[in-house]
């Protein structure tokens, strides 16, 4: 072999080698890419376990919740025994006669109230039957109105909400708050005077006892 042939080959060889070369450095590339890929995947699946994980836990907690607000409503419902299972409840004043309207609108203000505690009596297992006059317009009564519909329903208790306005302008802080029930019933006394209480204690009103009034309906 001559020199020139010596020198061809030479060079073949070394072009081979480089291409194997490149070849190598391909697929090193993408086995570190495979490699890449492979750790993501492994990161993804131990992300979307702890995802999977605190969705469980989140949903134990919603579970526990509501087991607690079950448990209270049962409790509550327990509490407000047989007599209270079928309640007439009204908002006061109307839609047309809507009261006193300053720091606050009676009218707007009242069927919040009563619209909430429907809920919670529902919640309860209780029977709720809720009223707002929508109808009546000066100068009749939006009071006989509220009273006709209580009178015409099949219930246990009835339940009218109230806010109400005092003499002598604007003041700082509320007046207080009081529980009306009819004359000679010493139950309903009694629970007037625990609502009253109630609301006293969660809104810093000052309670006045359960007031029998010769007037109501």
């Amino acid at each position: 072999m001559n020199p020139d042939q010596m020198s061809s080959m030479v060079l073949e060889h070394t072009k081979k080698i480089e291409a194997l070369k490149g070849s190598m450095k391909t697929a090193f590339n993408r086995l570190d890419k495979t490699d890449k890929l492979t750790e993501a995947v492994h990161t993804l699946a131990q992300s979307n376990t702890s995802l999977a994980t605190e969705v469980k836990m989140m949903a134990s907690k919603f579970d526990k919740a509501i087991d607690r607000i079950e448990a209270g409503q049962q409790r509550q419902g327990e509490r407000l025994g047989n007599i209270e299972k079928d309640v007439t409840h009204s908002s006061g004043h109307g839609l047309h006669i809507p009261g006193a309207r300053d720091l606050i609108d009676e009218v707007t203000e009242a069927r919040r109230v009563t619209d909430r505690v429907a809920e919670i009596l529902r919640g309860a297992g209780v029977n709720v039957n809720v009223f707002h006059d929508d109808t009546t317009r000066p100068p009749n009564s939006t009071v006989n109105t509220i009273n006709n519909h209580h009178n015409a329903q099949t219930r246990d208790l009835d339940v009218s909400v109230h806010f109400n306005a005092v003499a002598g302008g604007t003041r700082d802080a509320g007046i207080g708050v009081e529980t009306l029930y009819r004359e000679g019933n010493a139950e309903m006394r009694d629970l007037a005077s625990r609502i009253s209480k109630a609301i006293s204690q969660v809104s810093g009103l000052d309670p006045a006892p359960g007031r029998w009034h010769m007037g109501a309906y």
